[in-house]
């Protein structure tokens, strides 16, 4: 046998078989190409009574295939009018020739048309059974309860109407001893389930046929767990209680399954607005598995500025008028706007006014913005009183004696009878030093004040009644 390319050059050439003595060989009658640069080769082997026909295959080395001698047709003696023919889907060839129905002297009058199949690997056709190759998953990990499908496929011979193909499951070491059935059909794509009492592992599937009872060739492996556990991740950390923007929660996990976060929204991602400092977790759910554990959590805080709001009053005409604020929350830098009476603006933390009049009484607002524009309000009412002269008014008695006063402060004062009155003693920036509370006993009424332990400077004296409020200024001298 030679190989020989299209220009005419021998690539190479070789004996493909030896001769045995004193036995005649017919030379080879019929060649076809195997469609893969070889060839099969039909010859007649001779015999006590006439010929066997014989077939080989040869690669495209020009090495034998089918063994020294090829594959033998004995159950004749005379062979005519035969053929090959390349089988056009498993590359195996059909044979057709005439054999004689006679065996006595390999001479019959009449003959039979046969055919017969040989597969590639040397087997006749019709005696090869059907074969079964599980194809391996595009995906083997599965949790216990899960459904999925397991598809294979088929050559050679051909299955009965009645055959049903099932899906047997191993135990963890991987034996079918005790096989579990998890499923059956009579197409090659079965659809499967495991139960959710599976114990997490690596198992092995394969295929078997009832009729005929063929196992697959192979088996597939596949790897049984719990549900897996979604990781879930947020685009911030924190928003502005009150506001409008949102936090978008999303995940890649779960993708077989249902995501169930814990606000009980159930879709792959989340817009959420909490009005408090809030924790978000989500688990995985998968037809007929157990549902996952819980994902890590991720806390959402909703930032609620705490603003105060205060003034160093009450104050009187004149003085300096101190406003404070502050936030115990928030994230700095901070922005503070104050609005109060007389058109009052400042973005000073903590403003002042010189030389209060009484028409800056009221309230005044701050408002506070943080860094993330977060906001937060409060409010101070401040409170002024008028500053009497030493000289009381018209129609009232009130009198301060000595003043300036070093010892001991008298006070009279005509009232009518069983009225409360309330007499305060305040420093220069309004905090109360001496506060009394009593009842009047009708005309006129005298109280004492030992200063003796108070500071020079000037103090202001508050008489309340239900009828009117007077203040005086008293100098102390120690």
């Amino acid at each position: 046998m030679a190989k020989i390319n299209a220009t005419g050059n021998m690539i190479w050439k070789k004996d493909v078989f030896t001769p045995r003595s004193e036995k005649a060989y017919f030379l080879p009658n019929k060649l076809i190409s195997d469609g893969k640069d070889g060839v099969y080769t039909l010859w007649f082997f001779p015999k006590n009574i006439g010929y066997d026909l014989t077939i080989q295959h040869f690669d495209s080395n020009g090495n034998p295939k089918f063994g020294e001698d090829g594959i033998v047709i004995k159950d004749y003696t005379l062979f005519s009018d035969y053929r090959l023919m390349l089988h056009p889907k498993t590359g195996g060839v059909i044979v057709l020739y005439g054999c004689n129905k006679e065996l006595e002297d390999g001479r019959g009058g009449s003959v039979d048309l046969l055919t017969n199949y040989f597969t590639e690997i040397g087997k006749i056709g019709l005696d090869v059974p059907p074969s079964i190759t599980v194809a391996v998953p595009s995906s083997n990990s599965f949790c216990a309860g899960q459904s999925f499908s397991i598809s294979f496929t088929t050559a050679y011979g051909s299955f009965n109407l009645d055959n049903n193909f099932r899906i047997l499951l191993s135990d963890k070491k991987g034996n079918f001893d005790k096989a579990v059935e998890i499923g059956k059909d009579t197409r090659q794509t079965v659809n499967v389930k495991t139960t959710q009492e599976l114990e997490k592992g690596t198992y092995k599937i394969k295929v078997v046929s009832t009729s005929p009872i063929i196992e697959s060739t192979n088996n597939v492996e596949i790897i049984v767990g719990d549900t897996g556990i979604p990781t879930i991740a947020s685009d911030k950390l924190s928003i502005c209680a009150g506001g409008n923007d949102k936090v978008t929660l999303t995940t890649s996990s779960c993708k077989d399954g249902l995501l169930k976060w814990s606000n009980d929204s159930t879709i792959t991602t989340i817009a959420v607005l909490p009005i408090d400092i809030t924790t978000y977790t989500a688990t995985c759910a998968i037809a007929g598995c157990k549902e996952s554990a819980v994902s890590n959590s991720i806390l959402i805080q909703a930032v609620r500025l705490s603003v105060t709001a205060s003034n160093s009053g009450p104050y009187f005409e004149g003085e300096l008028l101190r406003l404070n604020s502050g936030s115990s929350t928030g994230t700095a830098p901070l922005k503070y706007e104050w609005t109060g009476p007389n058109s009052f603006l400042s973005v000073v933390q903590n403003p002042s006014i010189l030389n209060i009049s009484i028409s800056a009484s009221g309230i005044y607002s701050v408002k506070v913005t943080d860094a993330n524009n977060c906001q937060g309000n409060a409010q101070t009412e401040v409170k002024i009183s008028l500053i009497l002269g030493n000289d009381t008014p018209k129609g009232t008695e009130i009198n301060l004696y000595p003043n300036p006063v070093s010892e001991q402060l008298n006070v009279t004062f005509d009232t009518e009878q069983n009225m409360q009155i309330s007499i305060t003693i305040l420093d220069s920036r309004g905090r109360v030093i001496e506060q009394r509370k009593l009842t009047s006993i009708g005309g006129n009424q005298q109280e004492k004040f030992d200063i003796r332990n108070m500071t020079s400077g000037q103090y202001l004296l508050k008489i309340n009644t239900s009828l009117q409020e007077l203040v005086k200024k008293i100098v102390i001298s120690q």
